[in-house]
């Protein structure tokens, strides 16, 4: 069975020819569940959409890579000699700004801060 959502109310007098199996009417955004052969025509004419569709226009988050900096100065990332996750991108933009040293003993040292215990 495929489960589907109703887009728009579906008279069962009048889906004869669309959807001969359904024996109830269904409200807008009403759930129900039809064979496949079945669903493909309320799915193309527009009636329905899979319940378990994505949203139309998302798409699945994008894992980005991250980086561990120590923050050399009080800025948007943090305070000074504070070790912060950021975005690789936003890890670059910053290493340029001189707001950030990404370097891994620079990282390693700062760990050994009081303040980062």
């Amino acid at each position: 069975m495929t489960k589907l959502i109703a887009l728009a109310a579906i008279l069962a007098a009048s889906a004869e020819g669309i959807a001969a199996g359904l024996t109830a009417d269904l409200p807008e955004g009403a759930a129900f569940e039809f064979p496949p052969d079945q669903a493909e025509p309320l799915l193309t004419a527009g009636l329905a959409k899979l319940a378990d569709a994505p949203l139309a226009g998302a798409a699945p988050p994008v894992k980005s890579k991250t980086v561990r900096v120590r923050v050399l100065m009080d800025c948007v990332h943090g305070p000074a000699d504070a070790v912060v996750t950021l975005d690789a991108e936003v890890a670059k933009a910053a290493v340029e700004l001189g707001q950030v040293d990404a370097n891994k003993a620079a990282v390693a040292y700062a760990l050994t801060l009081p303040q980062n215990q």
